[in-house]
Order: C-alpha cells, then structure tokens, then sequence
C-alpha cells in the first residue's frame, strides 16, 4: 500500500471528465445517495464533514480511478492545504490493504488561500472543497473496495481533529461518469500545473521566475525575494514549500520584486535548498522550483517538492 500526493496520470481523464461535462461550476453538497457513487459523511454538520465520491460509476477498462475526497464546512471553518503554514496538519488518508490490497491514492491540491489562525498565516479551504484522487494498484476491470481512515484538522476559534472510516465501491462495468464528476473535473482544473523543465507551467504559461535571492525586511528579518515576469495584473499570493518547520508570509512588493518574509524557530540558510512556488496571479497560477541565486532560472518541480508523503 502507498499513499503519495499529485500523480499525472489521470490528466487526460479529468480533460475528458471536463468536456463531457457542462463546464459550469455546480455547487459542491450532500447529494442523495446514489450506489457506487460515494461513502456516507463523517465528522460533525456543525463544524465540519467529509466523505469520499466518485466520477465514474464503474471501473471500466481503467486502470486509474478518479475519486474526490470532499469536505463541507461551517461558517468559519477550515481545512488545511499539503503545506499548512506556520501551524495546522494536512488532511490524510490511510487505506486498509484488507479492502483491496495494493491500492495505491494520490491526492491533487486545488490551489488554497492565506487565512489567520491564532496569528498564524496557514493555508486551505473554506466552505467546501473536493481534494482530487488517483486511485490505481487494483486489477483492471475487477470491482474496486475503498476503505480508508481520514485524519485531518479543523480550526475556527479552535482546532478539532476530523476523523473516522470512510468506506467506497466501484463495481466493474461501465465508466460512466457520475453525478459527481463536473465538480471533481472542476476542482481538479483549480490544480496549479507544475512547471515543465524549460519553466513554463501549462496553468500559467505566461508567467516566468526571472530571479531569486535571499533579502531581508525593516527589521533585519530575513525571507525570499522574487522577481516575476508575464503578469497581467496583480499576485494575489505567494505559497512556498520546501523548507521543513519554516513558513512564509504574504509578499509584499518592493522596487526589486516581492518579498516574503521567512518565519520559524530554526532558519537554516535558504540557498541549500531548492524550493516549490506556487504563484497565485490571477487569472494564472502556476508551480515552479526555484533555486537561490544570483540568476536563478525556475526549473521543473520534483514529485517530492509538490506531491505530499501521507
């Protein structure tokens, strides 16, 4: 069994999924049960539930499943994303061999926003939101059993552990896709594309890292400095990975680009390691690696910088 975070393979699935589909968004709540096609909730409707769907009704002749893990919030709520900020656990998923075994879900992260916690800056959703998954290691054309432990945090005034059993069947036949599919299609379009090795994302094709360098603010406090070409208007936010126990604040634009001041107990020099930047520019929003330097060209993020080991 492995559990491992964005996967590519289903790309072409979800394309599929979204041209089938009417391309407006729905909104994303409970449904009326429909066989095959989601597990029952968990959590509490008073703070917040979750359960996994389904896009297809069948297995097919597909040898990866698109399934979605959906969370719905109340006022105030939210979830974290794959890197939760200065505080917070991401949500995770942990499958039970038993039900199918060798099953392999990776999970796709729509792009999150900056919220406050506690006077922390932490990153995820709010209201609603459906997590993607690729679900594969199951043998092609046979029934797939689903039946994972969800772990994850929800925080208003307070942080409370969202857990519980969630269980799914794709039978075997036809892969038609479900009532589920146009939001999961949807949600999986809000994915930032990582950047391929010439440092153009497929998400944000125009916008290119043209540097980056250590700088520090007024007080001597130090963080990342970037210089962005290709916007059509303003960066909306800034999400940096890469750098265990060390979050990023919002940048902030100066003459020499925008700055992102660096917080943590332990800042270790941020030269040694490369980082994943996800910008948020809208109507773009893009993942590239970059590496510290005098000029720095953004290079193609690695699985491990942008998929999460849950």
């Amino acid at each position: 069994m492995r559990v491992r975070g964005m996967m590519r393979p289903l790309l072409a699935l979800w394309i599929w999924l979204a041209a089938a589909l009417v391309p407006a968004l729905v909104p994303v709540l409970a449904a009326a049960p429909l066989q095959a096609a989601e597990s029952g909730w968990v959590g509490d409707a008073t703070i917040g539930e979750a359960r996994l769907v389904s896009a297809v009704a069948g297995t097919g002749d597909l040898d990866h499943l698109p399934l979605g893990l959906e969370f719905t919030l109340a006022p105030g709520w939210k979830i974290n994303w794959r890197t939760p900020g200065e505080a917070g656990l991401a949500p995770v998923l942990y499958p039970d061999d038993a039900a199918t075994p060798g099953i392999d879900l990776a999970f796709s992260w729509p792009l999150p926003t900056r919220f406050d916690a506690f006077g922390f800056d932490n990153f995820g959703y709010e209201n609603a939101v459906i997590l993607p998954i690729t679900l594969s290691g199951f043998t092609k054309g046979a029934a797939v059993s689903l039946s994972a432990d969800l772990e994850a945090l929800v925080c208003k005034d307070i942080c409370v552990p969202l857990q519980g059993r969630l269980f799914a069947t794709i039978p075997a036949g036809p892969a038609t896709p479900t009532s589920h599919a146009q939001a999961i299609a949807q949600y999986a379009a809000m994915v930032p594309r990582p950047a391929n090795s010439d440092g153009i994302s497929a998400s944000a094709p125009d916008l290119e890292i043209t540097a980056a360098s250590i700088s520090r603010d007024g007080s001597g406090a130090p963080g990342l400095l970037l210089q962005i070409d290709g916007l059509s208007g303003q960066v909306r936010d800034i999400f940096v990975e890469g750098v265990p126990a060390v979050a990023f604040k919002a940048p902030q634009p100066r003459d020499d680009g925008l700055f992102m001041k660096a917080v943590g107990s332990d800042i270790p020099d941020l030269r040694t390691v490369p980082l994943t930047v996800t910008v948020d520019a809208p109507p773009q929003a893009g993942a590239f690696l970059v590496t510290i330097g005098d000029d720095t060209a953004p290079g193609q993020p690695s699985d491990s910088a942008l998929e999460s080991s849950l």
